[in-house]
């Protein structure tokens, strides 16, 4: 083959001959101890078949060098068979003996390696052996630790490539054809064998240096290049450069300047294929590019490092390919160790609320637009650290109220200044009103509704302009729907219904859209549940839409989001979800049997969702409406001593759940509908001085919400369901004229908290029944009218 100089576009047809393999077919040769089979595989270098060692009787592979080779390449090959011999690595496929056939020819017989070619496996979110994320980084760290294996002993493959890694049945990779292998240090040893412009390996995967014919730049870095290379198509299910059309124009393309989009392109895939979206790290995505550097300078130097910094990424240390930029070093240290002590939480919140930011400010406010870019990824990447490890991953712990409110305050103060200085960067924007939403969850979580709805409120003016100005974005589209989820939540609480159900149904016809779209995404089927669940549920309490189709839909979406992933512990949430909800809805059918089997499986599920992630207290919190559940079923079918033994489940996992987070009001709720509940049946089995300590108690929980959530409807309106309550037990006990006395308080205290809507109606209607229970009637202003 001549040089590069010397090929034109004419020659279209030369690339496909250099990526095919030689067409003849042999008969296969004669060698001395070996019984050849029938042909597995061909390639540039020569032809494998399937044989039996006589000596030991074991099945292997043997591959002959082609004959229409030259002596020159067939000395290579020999050298290349010499140097396989010598690795030994559980990645590797063994060598077990080489030599020559009858008429001459090298051979290597080696392991026979059943299994399938990676470059057969789909990308990351394909279902197979390397659907999941972590599954394909275990797959690829082998795959380096072998190629650093042979670096160690001196030896490159120079033709790495998915096909010539075999994933075998119990899911090991092996790299296997080390016939290009050559010693680090062998131009000398090849004795020219590899002269300037002979291309070797496929060219797709080859690194620019082997291309360009460049033989003394390619040593480890050209695997290194590669082992890159084979990262990119388990991401996107592609090569990093597509190896298509003419000679020159391939080349001018393989060879280019500047490293793949790798996010880019596997956002192409996901919308090609289907594929659920998967949210690349940005360390990843670093290792990543600094393996296919174009430049071998600017590439790891041996595979082994490449691995060093697969390590660290799997253990949350900082990578060094990202050291340089500013912050991230502390932020990775704070990611590994979880925000353990108010300590590091206040110098993250020093760090990260002044210096920090404002000396990126600055440097942004001086750079070149193309600095402005790389200064730009490292504000974003830090402080999605912050929100998602400092903020969201204290939202467990106890105690961390404090600090999570702190880090959030500083953080949208930070990025409301940035943006009135920089109103073009869409990309912050987004991170501020995903700021603006945590900042509305805190205030929601500590009861301050009015100020969560502002929030909220001034976080939808954003996403709306945000997804308007790109309807293809996904991530900009989904976090409009949860915002319009989120204000729906708070117009539900505040007895708004019919707005909350508009809200929810415009977030339904946007994730429907996104699930239409990219129907294997699990955490878009996620979203689409939870909107059918919003509305079947609010539909069901209020009365003011038909719940039937949304109830519907619950369990074969849940059902989907399993399939997809078994082990995803969020599907498995999604089918407690579900049964949960349909259990309520078979209650108000008048199903109790139904009722009961949907509450028990229900409970088994929460169960194990707890066993799964036993400090998650939203797991928690699903056992316990598990547990209320399951009793309330059991009331329903005339069962109160059974429901009563699954209440003091509940009872004892509300009260858990509140000492663990004491700020969190729809914990104490949890506690005080329990309580409720317990007292109740308790009025009903006849056991008055045990329900007497209940409606205390829950009377004490009742004063503490309404006194923390006066805009919440169920936090308002629990004073006047505690003095309902009191009313039922001086019924129970025959006291009358005290029911009829905490009735009339009950309405008072309804109408005094200017509560309104069809939950309001029906409470008054509640109360005003157990009045005439009591033997009284009640005019407009809840005073006696009989008795």
């Amino acid at each position: 083959m001549g040089s590069r100089s010397n090929w034109t576009d004419d020659e279209a047809d030369l690339l496909g001959r250099v990526r095919e393999s030689w067409h003849p077919r042999l008969v296969p040769p004669l060698i001395r101890g070996y019984e050849l089979g029938a042909e597995i595989g061909r390639g540039g270098q020569g032809v494998v078949y399937r044989a039996i060692q006589l000596s030991t009787g074991r099945e292997v592979a043997v591959k002959v060098l082609d004959p229409e080779v030259s002596n020159r390449r067939d000395r290579r090959f020999a050298l290349g068979l010499e140097l396989a011999a010598t690795l030994r690595h559980p990645n590797i496929a063994t060598v077990h003996d080489r030599g020559q056939t009858e008429d001459g020819r090298p051979f290597l017989a080696m392991e026979l390696v059943e299994g399938t070619p990676l470059a057969a496996l789909g990308p990351v979110g394909r279902p197979g052996p390397l659907a999941r994320l972590e599954s394909a980084l275990a797959v690829f760290r082998q795959i380096v630790a072998a190629v650093a294996h042979a670096h160690q002993r001196g030896v490159i493959h120079r033709d790495l490539k998915p096909g010539n890694v075999i994933l075998d049945p119990s899911g090991r990779p092996l790299v296997i054809d080390f016939g290009l292998a050559r010693p680090v240090d062998g131009a000398a040893l090849l004795g020219g064998a590899t002269r300037t412009g002979e291309m070797l390996g496929s060219l797709a995967w080859a690194a620019p240096e082997q291309l360009e014919g460049r033989r003394d730049e390619v040593d480890t870095r050209a695997d290194v290049y590669a082992l890159g290379g084979i990262l990119f198509h388990l991401l996107t299910g592609e090569p990093p450069r597509r190896a298509a059309g003419s000679v020159t124009a391939t080349l001018r393309r393989l060879t280019a300047a500047t490293a793949p989009d790798l996010r880019a392109r596997r956002q192409a895939a996901e919308e090609a294929h289907g594929l659920p979206r998967l949210r690349l790290p940005a360390d990843l995505v670093a290792i990543c590019d600094r393996a296919l550097a174009p430049d071998p300078a600017d590439r790891y130097p041996t595979a082994e490092q490449l691995g060093e910094d697969l390590d660290r990424f799997g253990a949350g240390a900082p990578v060094t390919v990202l050291r340089h930029r500013r912050g991230y070093v502390l932020w990775k240290a704070i990611r590994r160790h979880k925000l353990r002590t108010a300590a590091v939480a206040a110098a993250v919140l020093v760090l990260a609320g002044s210096s920090l930011f404002f000396s990126w400010q600055r440097d942004l406010a001086r750079a070149q637009a193309e600095e402005r870019a790389a200064l730009l990824a490292g504000l974003l990447d830090t402080y999605q650290v912050v929100l998602r490890t400092a903020v969201d991953g204290t939202v467990r712990l106890a105690g961390a109220g404090p600090m999570r409110r702190e880090l959030v305050d500083a953080a949208y103060a930070s990025f409301a200044d940035f943006h009135r200085r920089f109103p073009e960067e869409r990309e912050v924007r987004f991170l501020l009103a995903q700021i603006l939403d945590r900042r509305a969850s805190i205030a929601r979580r500590r009861g301050e509704t009015d100020l969560s709805r502002r929030l909220q409120l001034e976080a939808l003016g954003h996403h709306r302009d945000l997804a308007a100005a790109d309807p293809e974005r996904t991530e900009w589209q989904e976090a409009l729907a949860l915002n319009l989820v989120k204000i729906g939540d708070l117009d539900k609480e505040a007895g708004r219904i019919e707005p909350a159900l508009e809200r929810y149904r415009e977030a339904l016809r946007i994730d429907q859209a996104l699930s239409d779209r990219h129907p294997r995404d699990p955490h878009l089927l996620d979203n689409l549940f939870w909107d059918h669940h919003r509305l079947a549920m609010v539909a069901l309490e209020s009365g003011l839409a038909d719940p039937a189709p949304h109830f519907a839909r619950l369990r074969p979406l849940a059902d989907r989001a399993l399939a997809l992933d078994p082990n995803r512990t969020s599907s498995l949430a999604l089918r407690y979800q579900a049964n949960h909800a349909l259990q309520a809805w078979a209650e108000a059918r008048g199903d109790d049997e139904e009722a009961i089997r949907l509450a028990r499986i229900a409970a088994a599920d929460a169960r194990e969702l707890v066993a799964r992630e036993p400090g998650r207290t939203n797991y928690l919190q699903k056992l316990l409406l598990a547990q209320r559940g399951l009793a309330s079923a059991l009331t329903g079918n005339g069962r109160p001593a059974a429901a009563l033994v699954q209440l003091d489940q509940a009872l004892a996992t509300a009260e858990h759940l509140v000492e663990a987070e004491p700020e969190v009001l729809d914990f104490v709720h949890d506690l005080e509908l329990t309580r409720l509940v317990r007292a109740r049946l308790m009025i009903e089995l006849g056991r008055l001085d045990l329900a007497e300590q209940e409606v205390a108690a829950v009377a004490e929980l009742a004063d503490r919400l309404a006194a923390a959530g006066k805009d919440n409807f169920d936090y308002a309106s629990t004073p006047a369901v505690a003095r309902s309550l009191r009313a039922e037990l001086r019924l129970a006990q025959g006291r009358r004229e005290e029911a009829a006395a905490d009735a009339r308080a009950a309405l008072r205290i309804l109408r005094e908290s200017c509560l309104e809507g069809p939950r309001s109606d029906r409470l008054e209607r509640n109360f005003t029944a157990l009045l005439a229970a009591a033997g009284y009637g009640a005019s407009s202003d809840g005073t006696p009218s009989g008795g």
